[in-house]
């Protein structure tokens, strides 16, 4: 495995990797409802739970404008987001009672 030498320590560049990509992202919540904005160096987009549901946007406030319309195609995506955690669940339930 490559490894990188920094200030003493040794890190495996995966781990690198992720330290570097994990400081390029920040989140912001919108009130009063499910969805996430998060910046990834010079763009936004917007998220429910795990999943990214807008494209990129230059900035915060497009994003939030768009996440923020009740259309069919965001209720279809909510909806889809429920019910993937309800089947997240139910998987996890029957895995405890075996």
């Amino acid at each position: 495995m490559k490894t990188m030498e920094l200030s003493n320590t040794s890190m495996s560049v995966e781990q690198q990797d992720k330290q570097d990509y994990s400081n390029d992202l920040e989140f912001f919540n919108i009130e009063e409802s499910p969805f996430t904005i998060v910046r990834e160096k010079d763009s936004y987009y917007g998220i429910l739970g795990k999943h990214r549901i807008t494209e990129k946007y230059d900035n915060k406030k497009e994003c939030e404008k768009e996440l923020v319309k009740i259309n069919w195609n965001r209720i279809t995506q909510v909806i889809w987001a429920i019910a993937e955690k309800y089947t997240d669940i139910n998987k996890l339930i029957k895995e405890e009672t075996k």
